[in-house]
C-alpha cells in the first residue's frame, strides 16, 4: 500500500503519520506500506502525470489532497467512492458543512473523507481598515458590517498587491510577515548581525516562530 501525503509546515504531522503507520504494519504484517511527502504541485503533476500515462506513473492507494480538488478528480476517475466503504459516510455522521463538499452533486456517495478539520481566523491592518472604515473593529463585529466592509475594500483598493484583509494560507503555510515580528519580538532573527551566518536554530527564533497564533 502506497500513500502520499501533502507537505506541511509542521514536520510532527509526517512523524505522527509513521508512528501511525508503523502500528498498522504491526497489527498486519502481510500488508507492506510506505508514504511519501509531496507538495501541493508535485501533488497536482503526479494526479495528472498519472492521467496521461497511467503504466508508467501509477498512483498511490490512499492520497492526501486539498477538499477542493475533490470534486475534480472524482469527475476524472481518479478517486474510488468511499460510501460502502466507510461506515460514518454511508450514514451521514459528519456535519452538513462537510458532507456539502464530500458529496456535492451525489448524496449517495463520497470521494473523500475528512482527516482534520481547520478554523482559520481573518486577519486585517487596522490602520489602512481605518482609511476606509470608521469603525473597523465595530463593524467586522457583525456580518452584516464583515460584508460592507469588504465592498469598501474591494471598491478602494487602488492599490496593486494592497490587501487590508487577509485570510491564512489554506495548506497551513506560515509566510514571512506573520511569523518575523515574533521572532524579533524575541531578540531573534534569520540571520546574525554581521550577516555571515544564519540564526534560523536559534532558541530565540524558533521560539518567536512558536508564538506565532497559527501554530
Amino acid at each position: 500500500m502506497k500513500i502520499w501525503l501533502l507537505s506541511d509546515y509542521d514536520h510532527k504531522k509526517h512523524l505522527a503519520f509513521k508512528s501511525m503507520l508503523a502500528r498498522f504494519s504491526a497489527a498486519f504484517p502481510e500488508t507492506e506500506a510506505d508514504f511519501s511527502v509531496k507538495s501541493r504541485r508535485s501533488m497536482w503533476e503526479s494526479l495528472f502525470s498519472h492521467l496521461r500515462d497511467p503504466k508508467r506513473n501509477p498512483l498511490a492507494d490512499v492520497i492526501e489532497i486539498p477538499q477542493n480538488w475533490t470534486e475534480l478528480f472524482s469527475r476524472l476517475g481518479l478517486l474510488a467512492d468511499l460510501a460502502p466503504k466507510v461506515e460514518p459516510l454511508a450514514r451521514k455522521r459528519y456535519p452538513d458543512f462537510v458532507l456539502k463538499e464530500l458529496c456535492r452533486h451525489d448524496e449517495s456517495r463520497a470521494f473523500s473523507a475528512p482527516w482534520w478539520l481547520e478554523a482559520p481566523a481573518l486577519f486585517f491592518r487596522p490602520r489602512e481598515l481605518e482609511k476606509i472604515c470608521r469603525e473597523p473593529w465595530d463593524e467586522l463585529s457583525s456580518w452584516e458590517g464583515f460584508r460592507a466592509a469588504l465592498d469598501r475594500v474591494s471598491s478602494g483598493n487602488k492599490k496593486r498587491n494592497f490587501r487590508a484583509l487577509a485570510a491564512p494560507y489554506s495548506s497551513g503555510a506560515v509566510c514571512p510577515a506573520d511569523v518575523l515580528p515574533r521572532v524579533w519580538g524575541r531578540r531573534g532573527g534569520l540571520f546574525s548581525d554581521d550577516f555571515n551566518r544564519a540564526t534560523f536554530t536559534r532558541e530565540e527564533t524558533a521560539g518567536g516562530i512558536e508564538d506565532w497564533p497559527g501554530r
